[in-house]
């Protein structure tokens, strides 16, 4: 993070509420607790325990040793490793249903293997065409693996599997060409062939897996394929579609008949079409909810087309260095959540283009991504259509004028990124009234005004975790209530025109992981404590510039050599703390080995138990050295502390090392 003002990423909203009871009598909220809770543990039981049919049905005897076969074929040595590694411990030839294996599921009825989901489980090794007898198998998902076949390409058995209808190889290092007898998979409703080692040169194979729903071949090579759009349309009910980075060669083929109704995500980021925009087949997809045309070398005019297809929820076109304007109005896509324009070189004006992102009853924007463009103008006054927004990123633009006080209304920030602008006046106090906001960045600008009265709002903001106001003309000094942010982890307030003392309050920022007051005009005795001596140490020029500073950590002895009396305090009670902790840890160690050590000297079970553990241990870590008795061991440790131990007490009992 180290003072930048890159928006944090942020999960979903969540939406899950509290329980509420109702009134009800005591004894009736019991009763519904238990319920409850019954009904919980009933559906975890459901969950997670094997598949069996009401006959008491398990898995059947040939497809658990199907199973097993593939087993074996994940037991080769890693390199490192003298031993094979078991990577399927729950599969044991012991237990007789294989149901009961961790990412085996059956059939209720007849017992047959019907799913394998072993995604990410670490595997290592060959997949073995025993999976061939597993004849009901109809999800399969290994992806996320480190598997291979003797060619190390996608094994060909695999289209042999008639009745899957799920299949994921996403992630495993398969190379060479994806097999066009994938095709006779004609049940599939889920493919997933992503990885950047495959190419094909011919999907017509595609066309045959009528119900396929979902499609990713994100990293496959296809440059070569310049019909891939009539292909995907022979497939009416595909409704996710990845093809990202696969380096195909155009989108703006002529489609005279849509059959793609039923598509709802398009992925072709990462890929070089270098056409016009407006030239794309894709505007004609009306019911598109995502659409992610990142990097794909895409020029021209953002079509109007845009702006009447309302379904959308997601639109990404960033990384697209030849758009230049943004005039498409959005204002009707009330089901908007987020916009991604950044790196655009975009060159309109920035109240128009605010004012044409969505205007409905309802606005469900929650990102807004203008950063890296050419954006120019002032920011609008109002922005009560934009109140949804959660981040708000239009750095690196041209913006002048002033922050408008409207900011606060967007009460929803949880950042805020105006940085490298040209930005100028003071920091409006609105600011503070945003009680979500984690982010805050507002460098780069010719900012102006005295700190205490401008940014008083701003050390309200509980939430806060990144603020950086760097490199603005700020004035003042820095107010003491800065330390009362307990969440702050960055603070940056370097290249301004800051004066007088560093409060001492920011040594009570326990959760600073970064902080610079470089170049300012700050005087006066730098503030001790622990966390600002770690900051110190990994980034020494955090108070350089300052010539007025004096004091620890720096060389610079202040006037008189005496430190304040707050100073001395705060070393005082920071080496009485370090003081007391080494003490306290040295008394428990030091008592912990006497009560252990009397414990064994007259309690002989437990003594021999002791030493029954440190053997296992010692033999199992080393594994050379094999004792011959307990009382070979006793004596070796009576020998070395010089201890006079009667040895006709203690047990001779032999130890074989097992």
């Amino acid at each position: 993070m180290k003072g930048t003002c890159r928006p944090w990423p942020l999960g979903r909203v969540n939406t899950d509420e509290p329980i509420v009871f109702p009134a009800m009598h005591p004894a009736a909220k019991l009763l519904l607790l238990h319920t409850m809770a019954a009904t919980l543990l009933t559906c975890n039981a459901l969950q997670y325990r094997p598949a069996r049919g009401a006959a008491g049905a398990t898995c059947i005897q040939h497809e658990r040793d199907a199973l097993m076969a593939f087993k074996r074929g994940l037991n080769i040595s890693i390199i490192s490793m003298s031993e094979p590694m078991d990577l399927l411990p729950s599969w044991q030839k012991d237990d007789v249903d294989c149901c009961r294996w961790r990412g085996v599921r059956c059939s209720n009825r007849s017992g047959h293997v019907l799913k394998l989901q072993l995604r990410g489980f670490g595997l290592f090794g060959q997949i073995s065409d025993s999976l061939l007898s597993l004849h009901n198998l109809a999800h399969l998902d290994l992806s996320m693996n480190r598997l291979f076949d003797s060619s190390g390409n996608i094994p060909e058995f695999l289209s042999s599997l008639v009745n899957l209808r799920y299949l994921n190889l996403s992630g495993i290092p398969f190379y060479g060409r994806v097999p066009p007898n994938l095709g006779n998979l004609s049940k599939l409703m889920y493919l997933d062939l992503s990885e950047e080692l495959l190419y094909s040169t011919d999907i017509s194979w595609l066309a045959g897996l009528s119900k396929l729903k979902y499609l990713s071949m994100s990293g496959v090579n296809l440059s070569t394929i310049v019909d891939w759009p009539d292909v995907v349309n022979m497939i009416p009910s595909l409704m996710v579609l990845d093809l990202s980075f696969c380096s195909l060669p155009s989108a703006n083929q002529s489609l005279p008949l849509i059959n793609l109704t039923n598509l709802e995500r398009i992925d072709l980021s990462g890929n070089n079409f270098d056409h016009p925009m407006a030239s794309s087949w894709l505007w004609n997809l009306t019911g598109l909810q995502y659409l992610n045309l990142a990097g794909t070398n895409l020029y021209g005019r953002i079509p109007d087309a845009l702006g009447y297809m309302t379904s959308f929820q997601v639109i990404n076109l960033s990384l697209n260095e030849k758009i230049r304007m943004m005039t498409t109005s959005l204002k009707k896509l009330c089901n908007l959540t987020f916009l991604d324009l950044h790196s655009c070189h975009l060159d309109g004006n920035i109240k128009e283009i605010l004012e044409n992102m969505p205007q409905c009853p309802s606005n469900k924007l929650q990102e807004l991504h203008l950063g890296f463009n050419k954006i120019t103008g002032i920011m609008p006054s109002d922005s009560t259509h934009l109140t949804s927004l959660v981040v708000l990123d239009i750095s690196e633009n041209n913006i002048s004028g002033a922050i408008p006080p409207g900011v606060g209304q967007l009460a929803s920030l949880s950042t805020l990124d105006l940085s490298y602008n040209i930005l100028s006046e003071n920091v409006p106090s609105e600011i503070g009234m945003l009680a979500s906001l984690r982010t805050l960045c507002l460098s780069d600008n010719t900012l102006s005004g005295n700190v205490p009265s401008e940014i008083e709002g701003i050390t309200s903001l509980d939430a806060l975790i990144n603020l950086n106001l760097s490199r603005n003309h700020l004035s003042g000094e820095v107010p003491d209530k800065i330390g009362a942010m307990k969440s702050l982890e960055s603070l940056d307030l370097s290249n301004n025109m800051l004066s007088g003392q560093i409060p001492s309050s920011l040594s009570n920022l326990s959760s600073l992981s970064y902080l610079n007051l470089s170049n300012n005009n700050l005087t006066g005795r730098i503030p001790s404590g622990q966390q600002l001596d770690t900051l110190y140490a990994e980034h020494p020029s955090m108070y350089s510039g300052n010539p007025g500073l004096c004091g620890p950590p720096l060389q610079k002895m202040c006037p008189g050599n005496n430190a304040s009396g707050q100073d001395v305090q705060n070393r005082t009670e920071q080496d009485l703390d370090s003081m007391s902790f080494y003490f306290g840890l040295g008394l428990g160690f030091t008592l912990g080995l006497w009560v252990l050590f009397c414990v064994l000297l007259f309690k002989k079970a437990w003594r021999v138990a002791y030493f029954h553990l440190v053997d296992r241990i010692y033999n199992q870590s080393l594994g050379s050295l094999e004792l011959k008795s307990w009382s070979d061991k006793i004596l070796l440790y009576a020998e070395r502390h010089e201890l006079q131990w009667s040895m006709e007490n203690l047990p001779r009992v032999s130890y074989s090392g097992t």
